[in-house]
């Protein structure tokens, strides 16, 4: 039984709803099953990001051709994020994390996010291509020992200043050091690591070659870093006084272009900044 076939059962009455926690449900849909209750008893409601799911996502995503784009560069996708991509009901968008949503840089007036709110930063996991990327996750690896991995998220913030207003963008939050959510995000695809499965996050400078100065946080897998998600919780095990819900919200659309040197250029379609990936 998939994952959508298990949620529409609970909508069918008592008795159904009352059976099928009961059921011999495969592992990894349970825990799912388990998160998207989750996500229903902890409501965390965000109009404006409501709104902008509703308006820009896709419906005629291709659940299926984008887990080929990746099995074509490497052959091993973890089970939890196949089943998320493949059975996971795409209006229910965790903290703006959905791979049919368009590829943009999402600027807030804050980083601290959770629940149904957007996420500040790239959203790599939207690429119409997926990329795996090859990260050295052990600085005392030699610097040839790199792991594929898919790049799932960007978050640094940045002094924004636009064109129609006055002064910069102000920054929002509970927390006094505006740099305490930064971090980068990426899932381990490569079946022969330790770390296969797991999701990395990366509180460093955006580069995917660690030293000893970064801090690596590592949760169990697909499952725990969405509901982490949910909850707000602060990457690399920082402490938060919390999220709030953003006021100021702009998004520049990106593409991927062909570098000099061969690697892939993500650009802001309008032309302001040019980032290499």
């Amino acid at each position: 039984m998939t994952l959508d076939t298990l949620i529409v059962s609970c909508a069918v009455c008592w008795d159904w709803r009352r059976l099928v926690p009961l059921a011999n449900i495969y592992l990894p849909r349970r825990r799912f099953f388990d998160l998207y209750w989750h996500i229903i008893n902890n409501p965390k409601p965000d109009k404006k990001a409501q709104a902008y799911y509703r308006k820009k996502l896709n419906h005629r995503f291709n659940r299926v051709a984008y887990m080929n784009r990746i099995l074509r560069q490497y052959p091993f996708i973890p089970e939890e994020f196949g089943i998320w991509v493949l059975e996971w009901p795409a209006r229910l968008v965790v903290n703006g994390i959905w791979p049919g949503l368009p590829f943009t840089r999402c600027y807030l007036d804050t980083t601290a996010t959770g629940g149904s709110s957007r996420k500040y930063g790239f959203n790599f996991i939207a690429r119409k291509s997926p990329e795996v990327a090859n990260v050295q996750l052990d600085p005392e690896h030699p610097p040839d020992n790199w792991t594929p991995s898919l790049h799932i998220w960007d978050t640094t913030w940045v002094r924004l200043q636009v064109p129609w207003r006055l002064h910069p963008v102000r920054y929002r939050g509970l927390d006094d050091d505006v740099t305490l959510w930064n971090c980068d995000t990426w899932l381990v695809i490569d079946q022969e690591s330790c770390y296969f499965g797991k999701v990395m996050q990366l509180c460093d400078d955006g580069s995917p070659c660690l030293d000893e100065d970064d801090v690596v946080d590592t949760l169990p897998d697909w499952i725990d870093y969405l509901k982490l998600q949910w909850d707000g919780t602060a990457p690399c095990q920082k402490e938060s006084r919390g999220t709030i819900i953003p006021c100021f919200t702009l998004d520049l659309p990106l593409i991927t272009v062909p570098g000099g040197d061969g690697v892939g250029m993500v650009v802001e379609r309008l032309g302001w900044n040019c980032y290499p990936f």
